[in-house]
């Protein structure tokens, strides 16, 4: 019985791995296109088995993205679980490394223990790809061994070569026949007969030729009254009011655990965006950020005194009136609001 469910364990192990493979180049380039002119996303060690999904033309194949690809998006988007707004996946720590693609707005994001300078890296979502050369991946082959611990299994490279994936081609459904219809026959109407002929009208009598009114005699104009004189009203002076200077800048803690010193001096702003919460951070000053429409961060929001406010309007489009401060290490601006109104 034993024996039977070993040999039932090795049959399924091997239908798993069938379309696995190994690499057996030293570094292997994994691109996010079956071309050399696609950017490299990583690179896979020497014995990594790859997941094929599909084997393409000019000797490329599909493979599956595994726990060890490099998926990262910005921290500032990925909050509770899921992606606030679409927001794109790239190979490294910056926009200037090369984009997996888009994740989707509402998509489920899984973060790893991987941050830095604004950005955290993600498990890779299932539907991702990456493209691999054949001549370096060798077919994955299944060999047991028994050992005092049981039945142990190892994948081996083999020499089988890789067979392209046949495209599914379309069902094609027989013409259907046009229905023919008999044809129509005209309805005959009897034909109308002329309604008969109706007397002639007689001419209406003629009425006498009215006389002319009497002439009235003409009215005598108005008599021309005297031009009124314009009344002159004294010129009144313009009150000077004195010049109230506004009270110098004074920031208060909030603003300084930030790095805003009393010296600085903030850039009059009017922005429109969409407040969303920053949850990873513990700054009474910048836990709330303002979204642009391209999901790239305006700036940190910091309301004095009415953080309640910021709150009613999470996720709405605003118009925000301020200054925006520079921090140092913040590639966004904090932007002391003055200011929010809904946007129309």
């Amino acid at each position: 019985m034993k024996k039977l469910i070993l040999l039932a364990m090795t049959v399924l192990a091997a239908a798993a791995l069938a379309e696995n493979g190994v690499v057996n180049a030293s570094l292997l380039n994994a691109r996010r296109e079956p071309t050399l002119k696609s950017p490299v996303m990583w690179k896979l060690r020497s014995g990594t088995v790859v997941n094929v999904t599909r084997v393409c033309e000019n000797n490329w194949l599909e493979i599956e993205l595994d726990a060890t690809a490099p998926v990262y998006v910005s921290e500032a988007y990925a909050v509770g679980g899921k992606a606030l707004a679409a927001v794109k996946m790239h190979a490294g720590k910056g926009k200037s490394f090369p984009a997996w693609g888009e994740l989707k707005k509402g998509e489920p994001v899984e973060l790893l223990d991987d941050r830095g300078y604004g950005w955290v890296r993600i498990t890779p979502p299932k539907r991702l790809r990456a493209y691999v050369y054949s001549m370096y991946v060798k077919k994955a082959k299944v060999v047991h061994a028994t050992a005092t611990d049981g039945c142990r299994t190892t994948v081996i490279a083999s020499d089988d070569p890789w067979v392209m994936t046949p495209e599914a081609k379309p069902e094609t459904k027989p013409e259907a026949k046009p229905e023919v219809k008999p044809e129509a026959k005209p309805e005959t109407k009897p034909e109308a007969k002329p309604a008969p002929a109706k007397p002639e009208a007689k001419p209406a009598p003629v009425k006498p030729e009215a006389k002319p009114a009497p002439v009235k005699p003409e009215a005598k104009p108005a008599p021309v009254k005297p031009e009124a004189k314009p009344e002159v009203k004294p010129v009144t002076k313009p009150v000077t009011k004195p010049v109230v200077k506004a009270a110098p800048f004074k920031p208060d803690d909030n603003m300084k655990a930030i790095g805003i010193k009393p010296t600085a001096k903030g850039k009059p702003v009017k922005l429109t965006g969409s407040v969303t919460a920053v949850t990873t951070s513990d700054l009474k000053a910048a836990q709330y950020a303002l979204l642009a429409a391209d999901s790239r961060n305006q700036g940190f929001l910091y309301y004095p005194g009415k953080a309640a406010e910021l709150k009613k309007l999470q996720d709405a489009k605003v118009v925000v009136s301020g200054e925006a401060f520079t921090t140092p290490n913040w590639k966004a601006p904090v932007v002391v609001v003055t200011k929010i109104e809904k946007a129309r």
